[in-house]
């Protein structure tokens, strides 16, 4: 897969220690509280420089910069939430697999669930379990931002819509596994 993406970090060091050290790590960690979506990696929007210009605005008070760079990342290593339901169906197996380790559906988290996975591949008994080295998922908000409906009946309770303003995440476990073919920074 190929696709332009977005990283956003703080802007200190400037633009050229952004551009030579960028993306920076975010680590899952529960007794800190730093629970990133989709476990410990580097994060990207794909494709979507407003949203991370609102993350910069949010989470780092207006002083951040964004990375933008033309991503490579090889099939066989990608886990895709968002386009491939064989992947989202292996994610679902797995989960019920391991309901006994607190894995339901009804409390897990799954950068915790991604985190558990990549620790038993670690292990001789489930060695290649979870051989993913980039995940992509879509961070659905309680208002999409571009919400169309496909129709409307009038005495319908539900309506169905689509979002034509979606946000993907992309999550990198290893920066090795990866290509960027070009590298540009935007700062605020």
């Amino acid at each position: 897969m190929e696709t332009t993406v977005h990283h956003t970090c703080s802007n200190k060091g400037g633009y050229n220690y952004v551009l030579e050290n960028a993306p920076f790590k975010s680590i899952f960690d529960e007794k800190t509280g730093n629970k990133p979506f989709l476990g410990t990696g580097y994060y990207f929007y794909d494709n979507n420089r407003d949203m991370a210009t609102e993350w910069g605005k949010l989470h780092y008070r207006g002083q951040y910069c964004i990375l933008e760079a033309l991503m490579r990342i090889d099939n066989d290593i990608f886990f895709d939430l968002v386009g491939s339901t064989r992947h989202q169906q292996i994610l679902i197996t797995l989960s019920q697999k391991f309901e006994d380790y607190g894995f339901n559906r009804n409390n897990w988290q799954l950068g915790k669930f991604i985190e558990f996975l990549k620790d038993l591949n670690e292990t001789s008994d489930y060695k290649d379990i979870f051989r993913y080295k980039a995940i992509r998922a879509m961070d659905i908000t309680p208002k999409p931002q571009f919400k169309v409906r496909f129709v409307r009946k009038k005495k319908e309770k539900h309506t169905h819509y689509t979002n034509l303003a979606p946000r993907y995440i992309i999550c990198i476990i290893s920066l090795e596994s990866i290509y960027l073919l070009s590298k540009e920074v935007y700062c605020a």
